[in-house]
């Protein structure tokens, strides 16, 4: 038997999964679309390592494309 998982990704992050049929979109009602992430910190000027990784690595998966 065929195993099915329900999962939540970005769908920047998993559009070549989709175009190919390895995933499939669940109905519109359970998945609306956003235009992105959001994040607020206090001062840019004091961003710590750790939090500065987590920023970047979207923005660099998304020009790797």
């Amino acid at each position: 038997m065929e195993k099915r998982r329900l999962l939540r990704v970005s769908e920047d992050y998993s559009r070549e999964q989709l175009d190919d049929g390895r995933l499939v979109r669940v109905p519109d009602a359970w998945c609306p679309s956003f235009p992105g992430f959001y994040l607020c910190t206090a001062s840019r000027a004091q961003i710590p390592l750790k939090l500065r990784a987590l920023i970047d690595f979207p923005k660099e998966k998304r020009g790797a494309r």
